[in-house]
């Protein structure tokens, strides 16, 4: 099961976010002894998911998410606070609607992986943070935090340009954040940058609109933020 969902997470992100599930087919057979073959081939439309199956189904997708992080890549960019990943369903008014790793996620044998499994309702700052992105690009669905490129002579102002340059780079829009205010200045939120302040550290957000599609644009970003 493990191979075939890495298998799919790879499919979809590939189809990229503006691709709809219209049907869903699973085809599953038994070949048993005495030349028995028990085959189920079920075909469902895309709107069969209720409420809570479509809340379970973003959980895992957080879950898988999470395996596909590089530590090489994001080692030097972990937060002191510690990383956590959010995700929302298309119709989150709170953070009950806001699933994310309780605590935060550890580098753990050279892999990045949460201390507690997924959860509704676990995320106070980082869910705040991606709603009120959702304000301004309601497309958003998943946000990530890291620690952003610091300038040379200073370890606690943040690189602007550096930031700037790479969302040009990628053709993203940027905004800034105020201790987790965001400013809804843009059309687009793909990158937020909070500066910091006494008490609060500097922190880069990376969205997207969903958690697979996170982390690639999260190992595109800071690849193109090194």
């Amino acid at each position: 099961m493990d191979k075939w969902a890495d298998e799919l997470s790879k499919a979809l992100v590939l189809s990229g976010p503006t691709a709809e599930v219209v049907r869903q087919r699973f085809v599953t057979e038994f070949q048993l002894t005495g030349n028995q073959i028990l085959r189920f081939d079920t075909t469902l439309t895309g709107m069969d998911l209720d409420e809570d199956q479509i809340k379970t189904a973003l959980l895992r997708r957080l879950e898988w998410s999470c395996n596909r992080l590089s530590l090489d890549i994001i080692e030097d960019f972990l937060p002191a606070v510690g990383m956590n990943i959010a995700a929302c369903t298309a119709d989150a008014e709170s953070i009950d609607d806001v699933c994310a790793f309780p605590g935060r996620l550890a580098a753990v044998s050279g892999t990045i992986r949460p201390i507690e499994p997924a959860a509704y309702g676990v995320s106070n700052h980082l869910a705040n943070v991606l709603l009120r992105a959702r304000k301004r690009d309601s497309d958003k669905g998943a946000i990530l935090n890291l620690r952003p490129k610091m300038k040379r002579a200073s370890d606690t102002e943040v690189n602007q340009r550096a930031v700037a340059k790479a969302c040009d780079s990628l053709e993203w829009a940027s905004t800034t954040a105020s201790r987790g205010i965001v400013a809804l200045d843009t059309e687009f939120v793909d990158v937020i940058v909070d500066a910091g302040d006494f008490g609060w550290e500097p922190t880069l957000y990376v969205l997207a609109n969903n958690p697979l599609e996170l982390i690639e644009r999260t190992h595109t970003f800071l690849a193109a933020l090194a």
